[in-house]
């Protein structure tokens, strides 16, 4: 973002990143939200502790990656109580998504009986982001993120919005499973969709028509244009072009 100020206390608004994540995030009336820091922990978790007070903060360690934050979270919310048959994971940096698409996500999970459902969208430029691969009956088989894709994979225009709903139990097994033999030396969150496959499990995906609440925000160019879509959007008219 070139600026000392961490990512996510950046405003959109009259709100940070976090904490429109965190209200749609406790929309859904989870029985725990926990939130993951790392980078920048005191002046965030401070953020947290001040916006939503009954938030658990999880401290990540020094192995890197959303497999490895997610563990984090879940050995803390452990400590708190116990966890529920279904876990929602989203992201900090995603300020525009809904508490009603988070509630369709958790909905089709248990629905379809699946052990990890996946949001994604469809987007024109696919740079950047995971990219959904689905075999010959359509149905999800993995995530390949962008550094470690194939040439052809490139070409795949179905992303991944970083935003899950799993079966909490087979959560707990897979990501114990998890390395770091990637591109980037991180433990993978999407690697859990391979192993879910690998092990027969349902893997579904719930594809956002509304992608823009899928966009996260990297620099200042990217939020200034998300905040132009907010006011249009609270404002009630359409999205500017």
């Amino acid at each position: 973002m070139r600026s000392p100020l961490p990512k996510v206390l950046h405003k959109l608004g009259e709100k940070t990143l976090l904490q429109h994540a965190l209200a749609a995030a406790r929309g859904v009336e989870p029985d725990q939200l926990c939130v993951v820091v790392r980078h920048e922990r005191d002046q965030v978790a401070a953020h947290i502790s001040q916006v939503d007070p009954n938030a658990i903060i999880a401290d990540q360690d020094e192995i890197p990656g959303t497999g490895r934050a997610t563990w984090c979270a879940l050995e803390q919310m452990k400590k708190v109580g116990s966890l529920g048959e279904t876990t929602l994971i989203t992201s900090g940096d995603v300020p525009l998504l809904e508490t009603a698409t988070l509630r369709a996500l958790a909905d089709t999970h248990v629905r379809t009986g699946s052990a990890v459902t996946i949001l994604s969208t469809v987007v024109p430029d696919a740079a950047g982001y995971g990219r959904i691969i689905r075999g010959e009956d359509d149905q999800v088989t993995h995530i390949v993120e962008e550094r470690d894709a194939t040439a052809e994979q490139r070409k795949i225009r179905e992303i991944n919005a970083g935003i899950y709903a799993f079966s909490t139990d087979f959560l707990v097994g897979a990501l114990e499973k998890l390395d770091t033999n990637n591109d980037q030396g991180e433990m993978y969150l999407t690697d859990t969709i391979g192993a879910a496959t690998v092990a027969g499990l349902k893997v579904s995906a719930l594809v956002l028509e509304d992608s823009v609440q899928a966009e996260g925000v990297n620099n200042p160019e990217q939020l200034a244009e998300l905040s132009k879509i907010y006011e249009s959007r609270k404002a009630g008219e359409r999205d500017p072009q």
